[in-house]
């Protein structure tokens, strides 16, 4: 969003840090769903949901390596989460936010 254009509370919603919230909130929805349709165990995607988290120098940090946002984003939320993560994030999480 250009500066000079934006008011708030509009230029809040296109900041990095909303995009990468809406990233999260799409990634446990999608947990959420899964659990619903009895694919994973909802305690399970509960515990994700509580402990999944990021931050921006974090991601900044992992793509500056890997110069790719959604696996830096994906890296770092994974941290968090530990090895409960294996049966949870990855999907298309731009396509859907």
């Amino acid at each position: 969003m250009i500066e000079r254009y934006s008011r708030e509370p509009m230029a809040s919603l296109w900041t990095e840090a909303a995009r990468y919230d809406s990233w999260l909130k799409v990634e446990i929805a999608s947990l959420r769903a899964r659990a619903d349709r009895g694919e994973l165990d909802s305690h399970v995607v509960e515990q994700i949901a509580s402990s999944a988290k990021f931050s921006l120098p974090e991601i900044h940090e992992v793509e500056a390596d890997v110069h790719h946002d959604v696996i830096a984003f994906l890296t770092v939320v994974a941290r968090y989460v530990g090895e409960l993560a294996l049966c949870s994030f990855g999907a298309d999480v731009v396509r859907r936010s």
